[in-house]
């Protein structure tokens, strides 16, 4: 009895990988171009030449959370230490 239920359980867990493995071919793969490295590098050293390219992305900048140095965060830790509104104010959304 067991060696049934394993064999149907093989078949399955076959059907199943085929049925998953023929879903690669379902998507048309892009054609790739026919452009070299070469041309590809010429074209870019000429645009840069021309002044095309541009280097000047510096990206998003992280605003810090707070202003507060890490003492004086510390400092009104442990001023208001055991009460509930400084818990509630850094801890939003409880546990």
């Amino acid at each position: 009895m067991k060696s049934i239920q394993l064999a149907v359980a093989c078949a399955i867990l076959v059907a199943t990988g085929v049925t998953y493995a023929s879903e690669i071919t379902e998507f048309p793969l892009a054609d790739s171009t026919q452009v070299s490295r070469a041309e590809v590098r010429a074209e870019a050293k000429a645009a840069n030449q021309a002044g095309q390219m541009r280097y000047d992305f510096v990206g998003p900048t992280a605003e810090p959370m707070s202003h507060k140095t890490r003492e004086e965060v510390r400092k009104e830790a442990l001023e208001h230490k055991g009460r509930d509104e400084l818990r509630d104010a850094y801890f939003v959304g409880g546990m």
